[in-house]
């Protein structure tokens, strides 16, 4: 089985624990001095970094771009041959081009998430539905895909929709006990409110499957 860490610059990158092949995106030198197996850029860089980016590749780092470089052999993005096989451009940030490399080149068997977070910050409510997105696409295709527990990815904001389970016998004791439509639902926001943070005692939450992020 081949399992592979995919590192983002978001808070859960300490998390990281390194005993795998690990894949990364631009800038991730900024916070660590590992060296990574797969480095993945699109953007343009500064001089520094093309000198770290050379620094990685003559430690053994492949460095996978959309442009060739004088200073470092680069594998270049087989973005064609990509959109070939999905049909969408659906590549809202780096992990969404990592996805679907893991997907179509390498075929791996498990990808584990670690700084790819999406806390906060308007930027990345842009970005995440790519990362979901292709997080989908490779289970899909058969590849588990394990994020981290701290991360909003791969998690909807206000839990699993609907009254289902321990939730749903919990909502109809609140049709007996709450006959006004605004106390009801002011309540039985609160009970999915601490369900979801696993502060609800009247709830189980250990039998909500999370077919996705178990870690």
């Amino acid at each position: 089985m081949r399992e592979i860490i995919f590192l983002g610059r978001g808070p859960t990158r300490v998390d990281c624990p390194y005993d795998k092949e690990v894949w990364t995106v631009s800038y991730s030198w900024e916070f660590t001095k590992h060296i990574f197996d797969k480095v993945f850029t699109v953007h343009a860089l500064k001089e520094e970094d093309n000198a770290y980016l050379k620094k990685l590749s003559q430690a053994g780092c492949e460095i996978i771009a959309t442009e060739t470089s004088p200073d470092y052999p680069v594998t270049i993005y087989p973005f064609e041959r990509i959109l070939k096989r999905f049909g969408v451009k659906l590549f809202s940030d780096l992990v969404c081009y990592m996805m679907a490399y893991a997907i179509e080149v390498e075929k791996v068997d498990k990808i584990w998430w670690y700084g790819i977070d999406c806390l906060g910050y308007a930027t990345y409510a842009m970005e995440r539905g790519g990362m979901e997105f292709w997080a989908g696409v490779a289970r899909g295709a058969g590849i588990e895909v394990i994020n981290t527990h701290d991360s909003a990815n791969l998690k909807p904001k206000n839990g699993m929709y609907g009254d289902w389970g321990d939730r749903k016998a919990a909502v109809a004791e609140l049709f007996k006990k709450h006959k006004n439509v605004v106390e009801y639902t002011q309540v039985r926001n609160d009970i999915f409110t601490m369900t979801n943070n696993g502060q609800a005692d009247m709830v189980d939450t250990s039998k909500f499957p999370d077919p996705v992020a178990r870690a």
